[in-house]
């Protein structure tokens, strides 16, 4: 089986470009937060990264799902709309993921 992996749309409802993404599954957040530490917001834009970067994402993504059976998934892009400051411990969604698959 080659698993189909693709670039997905994101359907935008606001002005602005912007949306909001759940940080519902990241419960350490507050409690890093209290520590001080900086956490990304949940406020982001549509990321338009380099050709070779989305090709790298989606060569990993393609073998990710021949090793567990996964016959299709998709991924976006995104960037956060208030950017982290430069140094100082940060913590946010960069290498995380809320796959939408199917099985």
């Amino acid at each position: 089986m080659e698993p189909r992996v693709a670039v997905a749309p994101v359907p935008l409802e606001s002005t602005d470009g912007t949306f909001t993404i759940g940080r519902d599954t990241f419960p350490d957040f507050d409690r890093l937060a209290h520590l001080g530490v900086h956490i990304q917001s949940d406020r982001v834009r549509v990321a338009h990264p380099q050709p070779e970067y989305v090709q790298t994402a989606l060569d990993a993504l393609t073998e990710a799902c021949r090793q567990l059976g996964i016959p299709e998934a998709s991924i976006v892009f995104v960037d956060t709309v208030v950017p982290p400051p430069a140094v100082g411990l940060r913590y946010g969604f960069k290498g995380s993921s809320r796959p939408t698959t199917r099985r």
